[in-house]
């Protein structure tokens, strides 16, 4: 059976120069994630990662963070992300919850407050070199740091059963809850919205989403999957010109509905959109904003 990481790696033989995303107007593709994510893979099982090792995320959207939590699910380990705007309590707690071994984030503070996690052994901090502190264990130099033999390593066998992923709640009772899922479920999971939509690969799909949960996680991943574009924006709109003015850069097709579309975009305004033939490229585009997934 293909596990959910091999739909996407499938899109990069095919489409190599193809954008699969889009963050905040900068573009990356496809042949380039696949690049990143083997790499990380392969630094991951340099650091002793092994399969069914817990991979801690805390990390504002980046196409670092897509191509990691990709090369965590390569070497068959299981991303356990937290919220970017979690404190950094709840931060511990999920780590001494999920026994996670690695931590992968955008921030670099004193490693001393990690401490009383004892299963954590390593942290990686996402950023280009010149922006982060000289001692900082960035990604990038650990990456320049991988020989010919440790990216020419086979990555290990892999069970489908076994976890992916543990999808955290948004955590009222303080605490969030844990959900774990594996290679079938995100599959199933996938395939039931794209086949719903009728996506293909000439869709370009807009989002506002993290990957701290299981919605976030889909919303970006899909387009990977089925061969898209995923056009992610790391900071709300402040109003409906903001959220048009990106499906009209972008060229989108599809909007991940949410609170925040739900608040900006009227129908007027879709209807609106519709009419634009510079931007709409087939006539039922404005309701597949409003038909993102089952009910």
């Amino acid at each position: 059976m293909p596990l959910f990481h091999h739909f996407f790696e499938n899109n990069a033989r095919l489409t190599p120069g193809k954008s699969a995303l889009v963050i905040d107007g900068v573009h990356t593709r496809y042949d380039t994630l696949e690049k990143r994510a083997t790499s990380i893979a392969a630094l991951l099982i340099k650091c002793g990662v092994k399969r069914g090792d817990r991979v801690a995320l805390y990390s504002r959207i980046s196409a670092d963070l897509i191509a990691a939590f990709l090369g965590v699910l390569k070497i068959g380990a299981i991303t356990a992300a937290t919220h970017p705007t979690y404190s950094r309590s709840k931060l511990l707690y999920q780590l001494e919850h999920t026994d996670a071994r690695v931590l992968l984030t955008d921030r670099y503070e004193d490693p001393g407050v990690l401490d009383s996690v004892a299963k954590l052994e390593t942290i990686l901090v996402f950023g280009a070199p010149q922006d982060l502190p000289a001692d900082a264990p960035g990604l990038g130099k650990a990456l320049e740091a991988l020989t010919p033999d440790d990216l020419e390593k086979p990555l290990p066998a892999i069970d489908e059963r076994l976890p992916t992923s543990i999808f955290y709640t948004s955590g009222s009772t303080f605490n969030p809850k844990g959900v774990v899922v594996n290679h079938p479920i995100m599959i199933a999971a996938a395939t039931s919205v794209i086949d719903y939509l009728g996506n293909t690969a000439s869709d370009v799909i807009l989002s506002y989403s993290t990957l701290a949960s299981d919605y976030g996680v889909y919303n970006i991943m899909m387009p990977l999957f089925f061969g898209g574009t995923a056009v992610i924006e790391s900071q709300p709109a402040n109003c409906a010109d903001d959220v048009l003015e990106v499906i009209r850069r972008e060229q989108v097709t599809g909007l991940h509905e949410s609170g925040l579309a739900r608040r900006q975009l009227s129908m007027d305004e879709l209807l609106r959109l519709k009419r634009d033939r510079s931007y709409v490229a087939r006539p039922d585009s404005p309701r597949r904003y409003l038909r993102t997934r089952p009910a």
